[in-house]
């Protein structure tokens, strides 16, 4: 019997894409989207730091950006300065500060 194919997730950031993968992410985002264009998400994909791919099996069925920004809370600085590692995402933590 056949296993299934099962889903993963992986944080890779987005200077480290290649075409392969953003051409298949921007297919996905035409596909949900109207009134948008290969332009605006290669646009807005340049302006973000990290990409969440989704995948079932070897084909990408998700995926999500984000842009790490650093925050001053009570004085102390807390962001993209902070000890963490793909390795730790997806783990319940607290940042540490920067110094």
């Amino acid at each position: 019997m056949n296993e299934p194919a099962k889903y993963t997730c992986n944080a890779v950031s987005v200077a480290e894409l290649d075409g392969q993968t953003r051409r298949a992410m921007c297919d996905l985002y035409l596909s949900s989207y109207e009134a948008t264009n290969a332009e605006l998400f290669e646009g807005d994909l340049r302006s973000k730091d990290e990409a969440l791919l989704l995948h079932f099996g070897p084909r990408l069925v998700g995926f999500t950006t984000l842009r790490v920004f650093d925050a001053v809370w009570q004085g102390r600085t807390f962001g993209s300065c902070s000890p963490a590692t793909r390795s730790s995402i997806g783990s319940i933590g607290v940042s540490r500060p920067c110094r």
